[in-house]
This record gives structure tokens, sequence and C-alpha cells, in this order.
């Protein structure tokens, strides 16, 4: 199966594309900034360019997004035509080439305070940088 990945270079897009590849899957990676999955540097907001890479593929992964770190970096606009746009065109284009499979990701920023694995413990996001062990527990 040929997966078209959004935010390619991304924390999400770049993992979600290896484990894809390791399963055996073809996949074309789309982002703003080049990465090593990433085969199409390009912006979501352009309908024509996501409509081409949408129908090359069987399925969509669409984690492309501006998040919390873009905040006061990134316009208003930005967010808009990345989050709300992008999605919208990547829907559009599924729609249109008749791809019926698309997963959205949404971003590392709905879990706030999430845990991240290490070692066989979690860290607290603000604590992976303290190095400060927090038992593992579920939510």
């Amino acid at each position: 199966m040929r997966v078209l990945i959004t935010g390619s270079s991304g924390f999400l897009g770049d993992e979600i594309a290896r484990q894809l590849r390791g399963a055996g899957h073809d996949t074309l990676g789309v982002d703003l900034r080049q990465g090593p999955h990433t085969d199409q540097v390009g912006d979501l907001a352009d309908r024509a360019l996501v409509r081409a890479l949408v129908g090359q593929a069987d399925a969509v992964v669409h984690t492309a997004s501006l998040h919390a770190p873009h905040v006061g970096v990134r316009s208003r606009e930005d967010f808009v035509a990345t989050n709300v746009l992008g999605a919208l065109y990547v829907l559009e284009a599924a729609a249109e080439a008749g791809v019926r499979r698309v997963v959205y990701t949404s971003t590392t920023s709905v879990y706030g305070e999430a845990l991240v694995p290490t070692g066989g413990r979690a860290l607290r996001h603000h604590q992976a940088r303290r190095r400060t062990a927090l038992p593992r527990r579920c939510p």
C-alpha cells in the first residue's frame, strides 16, 4: 500500500513513516522542510500540490500541523492555512481521488503533560529536561 504522510519531517510523521516503511509499505512524505522521510517539500495550502500527491496514494496519514511550539513564531493566518485549510484540502483531495483511508493524528500538543517512555520509566515532557523519573501509570 502506498501511504501519503503529511508532516513527514515532524515528530509524529517521521516516526509513522519509519514504521510504515519498516512494515513494507511504500510511503510518500510531504512537509515544509526536508527530512529523512520527506519526498516532496511543499505547503498543504497549495491545493494543486495536495491533489497531485493524494492522487498517488492508497491512504493518507495527515500529521501536518502547527501547534504549541509555533505560537508566537507563526501568524494566525499560518495556523489557519496549515491546520484548517490543509486538512480540508487533504480530505477534499482524498474524496476526489477515491482514497477511502485517511487518518488524522492531530498533534502531540493535545497530550499536554503526556508521558514519554524512557528505559521502562516515564517522564513528563517538562521533567524530561531535568531527567526526573516518574513511575509509569495509566491516566
